[in-house]
C-alpha cells in the first residue's frame, strides 16, 4: 500500500521550489519597501500567516490531490493493519501528543 502510494503521489519539488524563490522574492520586495511601514506590515503579515497565497493553483491543486491518497492511504493502513500494529501506533501516537502538548505548554 506505501509502494503504491509513493509511485502514484506526484512530484512536488520543482513546484515547492518555485513557490519558495517566489515567496523569497516577495519577502525581499517587502523589505526594500521598509519605508512604506503600511505596505510593509502588510506583506510581512500576508507571507507569515498565510503563505499559501504565494503557492499556484497548480501546485495548490496537486498538493490537495497528494493529501487525500495520503488520507486514503492511512484508511487502507488501518485497515490493513493488526491489534498489535494498533495497539503500537496508538501509543506511539499519544506518545507524540504528549510532547508536542509539553512543548507547546513550555515558556
Amino acid at each position: 500500500a506505501v509502494h503504491d502510494y509513493n509511485t502514484a503521489r506526484s512530484d512536488t519539488l520543482d513546484m515547492w521550489l518555485e513557490y519558495r524563490h517566489d515567496w523569497i522574492r516577495l519577502f525581499s520586495q517587502a523589505l526594500k519597501n521598509r519605508r512604506n511601514q503600511v505596505a510593509l506590515s502588510h506583506s510581512l503579515t500576508l507571507l507569515m500567516t498565510r503563505p499559501e497565497t504565494v503557492k499556484s493553483k497548480a501546485y495548490k491543486a496537486v498538493l490537495d490531490n497528494n493529501s487525500k491518497m495520503f488520507g486514503e492511504l492511512i484508511i487502507k493502513l488501518e485497515g490493513l493493519a493488526n491489534t498489535k500494529q494498533k495497539q503500537q501506533f496508538n501509543k506511539k501516537l499519544n506518545t507524540l501528543i504528549n510532547e508536542l502538548t509539553e512543548i507547546s505548554q513550555e515558556d
